[in-house]
């Protein structure tokens, strides 16, 4: 690891919490971050003034939450978030002829996470999906709305169901 010399990380953050009724939170959050070199870092081929890699400019997250207990005591929870993220680059800069020239913007990029969780006393047991849009897109790669099951994909491997050794979904 190299040291990338003094840095200025500056922005806000905002969340607010919605509790429409008993057991229902629904979570609004943003946030903003503007975070550069202060002074060149040669050593990275780093700038006064570039941006920090690997720091999003925006964040931001939309969840909600349920929670119930059953007449007979069981615990319920379910949770659905779509957390967003901007653009951010994985080096200082990119000039010809630098070390960082292979500098790549990865693109920004939402995720959809769903859980549910049934508990009792001393155990729990949790089902959750995470990145639903990535397994959504995967399924229906011609976006024409019939379901393709490949099961080389491992994210679609890791999300069928086989009973009796057929696949039910």
């Amino acid at each position: 690891t190299i040291n990338g010399g003094s840095a200025r990380s500056r922005g806000v953050e905002v969340e607010t919490v919605w509790a429409p009724i008993a057991g229902l939170n629904m979570t609004l959050a943003y946030a903003f971050t503007d975070a550069q070199l202060t002074e060149d870092a040669p050593s990275l081929d780093g700038f006064d003034g570039d941006k920090v890699p690997g720091v999003p400019r925006h964040e931001g997250a939309i969840t909600a939450s349920y929670s119930w207990v059953l007449n007979n005591g069981w615990e319920n929870n379910a949770f659905v978030g779509v957390f967003m993220k901007s653009a951010v680059n994985t080096r200082v800069n990119a000039l010809p002829g630098t070390a960082n020239e292979d500098n790549q913007k990865l693109a920004g990029f939402a995720t959809v996470n769903a859980s549910y969780s049934l508990s009792l006393k001393d155990w729990q047991l949790k089902l959750y999906a995470n990145n639903l849009r990535h397994l959504l897109t995967d399924l229906c790669p011609d976006k024409n709305g019939e379901i393709v099951v490949d099961m080389e994909d491992e994210v679609i491997r890791g999300a069928t169901v086989v009973k009796e050794g057929e696949i039910t979904w």
